[in-house]
């Protein structure tokens, strides 16, 4: 299958985790590497820690896709730059606001690697 995609997901708390079963079920299967980060569970996530989330600190020949309120989309793009990556993606929404694109489509294709 080769090396399977790492997904990197906050959210304040596990109520608000769309998918979350179908996600955990991929990564149960070996089809993703989930690291859930989930605030009122203090396990915040920090964009410092992307090198370990990913275990390597060079992300020369990996790409990057983030998306979410702006403030983490800017810091995670500055962590994977600083660590190298080859591209990183953005996405420009808040889901907070109530809006924004609809990535059921990715998010299946993703999980049904």
């Amino acid at each position: 299958m080769g090396e399977c995609p790492t997904l990197v997901y906050g959210v304040g708390s596990r109520g608000d985790a769309m998918a979350l079963d179908e996600l955990e079920a991929a990564a149960r299967d070996g089809r993703l590497l989930l690291s859930l980060h989930v605030s009122d569970e203090s396990t915040r996530f920090d964009p410092s820690l992307l090198a370990q989330i990913v275990d390597r600190a060079d992300l020369t020949d990996v790409e990057v896709a983030v998306c979410g309120p702006d403030a983490r989309v800017a810091a995670v793009e500055r962590a994977g730059r600083t660590l190298g990556a080859r591209r990183v993606h953005t996405e420009d929404f808040d889901i907070r606001q109530g809006f924004g694109p609809d990535l059921s489509r990715e998010i299946d294709q993703l999980i049904r690697r």
